[in-house]
């Protein structure tokens, strides 16, 4: 024959797209994983040097005197983290972890249901209970049920940047320190189901907390009329607190109080201030058994 004969498929055959698929799958965490660094973050230099090291230590702790021997013969001699050279606050790194060694011995550390804490890592990488912000500061600590004892260290008013502070659940003893008062942008601190006792006047100048609990925790005091301050606190519960005299009438100021606990305190005295009808966004009020 003079031609070929024809075949034509039943389906003829996909052909090659003429440009690549306008769009991808898109996969976004809510929170980008941070990669482990191939080799070890660079150090800041010098502190190697066991002399030079301690120099450093030593004259950064000098703004915050009487010091601790233990904690800055550790921080100096024992421990061997450095900040990174990147990092953008360093000098507040080495007081942070000072505050937090500080705290670990004086709530007894070593008997601590979960630890994790020490070694040469940064405080934000693997320290139970501990979540920094993006230049590595201490923002939380979180305790709570973790067999803590003894007392609480003044020195927890050097962790400036702390936003929230969970020590719950323990057998802490001892007064409150007032300089937790000097934590600006604390906006929560639970205390309860503890032996903590007094409530530091410097608590109610505090421009961000909106949420305090010292529930079932022998306070044993009265509330201070500088509560008037708390204009911006939310939740308020001091249930169970062995509180003293009177509701002060100032309470009626604290404007944004949605929940008020105050039942079961033996020693308050009989009677609710009036003003308590100011409170506007008032929803929870508890009084019983006083």
């Amino acid at each position: 024959p003079t031609t070929l004969p024809s075949f034509s498929p039943s389906v003829s055959p996909t052909p090659k797209p003429s440009a690549a698929p306008t769009t991808l799958p898109s996969f976004s965490p809510s929170v980008s994983p941070t990669p482990k660094p191939s080799v070890a973050p660079t150090a800041a230099p010098g502190l190697e040097d066991p002399t030079v090291r301690r120099d450093h230590v030593t004259t950064l702790l000098q703004a915050h005197l009487p010091l601790n021997t233990d904690a800055l013969n550790w921080l100096a001699d024992v421990d061997t983290w450095q900040p990174e050279s990147s990092a953008t606050a360093p000098d507040q790194e080495w007081i942070d972890r000072y505050a937090l060694h500080i705290l670990y011995d004086a709530t007894i550390g070593d008997s601590w249901y979960n630890q994790g804490w020490f070694g040469a890592i940064s405080v934000c990488s693997g320290w139970y209970g501990i979540i920094c912000d993006s230049q590595k500061r201490v923002l939380e600590i979180d305790l709570h049920s973790n067999n803590l004892a003894g007392t609480l260290p003044t020195e927890l008013g050097l962790l400036a940047k702390m936003g929230d502070l969970w020590i719950s659940q323990a057998s802490t003893s001892g007064p409150i320190p007032s300089e937790i008062g000097a934590l600006t942008d604390l906006s929560s601190i639970s205390l309860s189901d503890t032996s903590l006792t007094g409530f530091p006047t410097e608590l109610c100048a505090m421009p961000n907390l909106v949420y305090l609990s010292l529930r079932n925790s022998p306070i044993g005091t009265y509330l201070p009329y500088e509560i008037e301050q708390m204009t911006n606190l939310v939740n308020f519960r001091m249930q169970q607190t062995q509180l003293t005299g009177d509701l002060p009438s100032h309470i009626g100021r604290m404007t944004s109080l949605q929940e008020l606990r105050v039942y079961e305190n033996s020693g308050l005295s009989y009677g609710i201030p009036t003003e308590i009808g100011n409170m506007q966004a008032l929803q929870v009020f508890s009084a019983y058994s006083n």
